[in-house]
């Protein structure tokens, strides 16, 4: 566990978020992403404990039919977000968990056409414990993003991935400019050596534990490409013991009605370049104007074994507990 360090180094794992999950073959980076954002925003907010993870796999898999989502085939958290603000709340892990042993050990990876999500009958709602009443955009540039994680807690961000399967420890100091194809969750910076931590979701024995860390003020990835996504949530059940830091407060304004998806916290800012996933409802506030280079499908899947190439430069050590 990390501790919370107020200023220039600031690293919240293990305050304000569960453990690392694995998205193994299904690209539902989306979802998981997503998924780990309302979890950690319970957490800092609503006394939700960091033992109580969430279901990413209701996120995932219940989303293919009525809500015409694409699951394993790429998303946005926004999908997520909206999902479940319609249906009311979320479940716990503990009661429909990520079917790991499919979806790590099938080839190819699952896809609309062969996932359990085909069955996957809608979750009661008695058994939903965190609800989203709102979700919202940092502005879309590094500078933003950095003071949302240093002065309030972790934030989902967009990067370009394309070449962290190799990724072993360090900082990465070079990544190609190919626009985004993943979506993690940032939960740190230190300012003073120079670099992001963010939570990965392709398992614990990928990259430092199941993080990494990125060059710090370059848009390493195209990090800050595009606004980073952040929540409003409320409990449905009386909150297991968690931290007792007081929480930032978030606005609680809740829509009665479902989302146009047309939402206003979308960035004003539009990215450059964009993903060629995008859902299959896309609202008319995503980007219209055709990138000129656009990557595979949000978002990549995780590697099926871990990497043997280390990055060019390594920075000094992790500030110790």
């Amino acid at each position: 566990m990390f501790l919370y360090f107020a200023g220039i180094h600031t690293i919240i794992v293990g305050i304000y978020t569960t453990a690392v999950k694995n998205q193994c073959r299904c690209g539902c980076c989306w979802a998981f992403a997503a998924v780990e954002q309302i979890e950690s925003d319970a957490i800092r907010t609503k006394n939700w404990s960091v033992n109580s993870p969430l279901s990413t796999a209701q996120a995932c898999e219940c989303t293919y039919s009525p809500y015409n989502l694409n699951g394993c085939d790429g998303g946005w958290p926004d999908d997520a977000y909206d999902y479940v603000k319609f249906v009311g709340g979320i479940q716990p892990e503990v009661i429909r968990p990520f079917n790991s042993t499919y979806y790590c050990g099938m080839s190819p990876y699952c896809s609309a056409t062969n996932c359990p999500a085909i069955a996957c009958a809608a979750a009661a709602s008695s058994s939903y414990e965190v609800k989203v009443s709102n979700y919202y955009y940092t502005p879309s540039d590094e500078p933003s993003i950095a003071s949302y994680v240093q002065n309030t807690g972790p934030v989902q961000v967009f990067v370009g991935a394309s070449n962290w399967h190799t990724y072993i420890s360090g900082t990465v100091t070079v990544c190609p400019n190919d626009g985004i194809d993943h979506t993690v969750q940032a939960v740190g910076i230190d300012t003073v050596a120079g670099y992001w931590k963010l939570r990965n979701s392709w398992g614990s024995n990928w990259g430092e534990a199941g993080y990494i860390r990125l060059a710090y003020n370059q848009n390493m990835c195209n990090i800050g490409l595009t606004g980073a996504t952040y929540t409003a949530v409320a409990l449905s059940k009386a909150p297991t013991a968690g931290p007792t830091t007081k929480p930032t407060r978030l606005p609680t304004n809740s829509p009665s009605t479902l989302p146009s998806r047309a939402s206003s916290n979308r960035p004003t800012t539009k990215p450059t370049q964009s993903p060629s996933r995008l859902p299959s409802r896309a609202p008319s506030t995503r980007p219209t104007t055709k990138p000129t280079q656009s990557p595979s499908r949000l978002p990549s899947r995780a590697p099926s074994s871990r990497p043997s190439i280390k990055p060019t430069q390594s920075p000094s050590r992790l500030p110790s507990t």
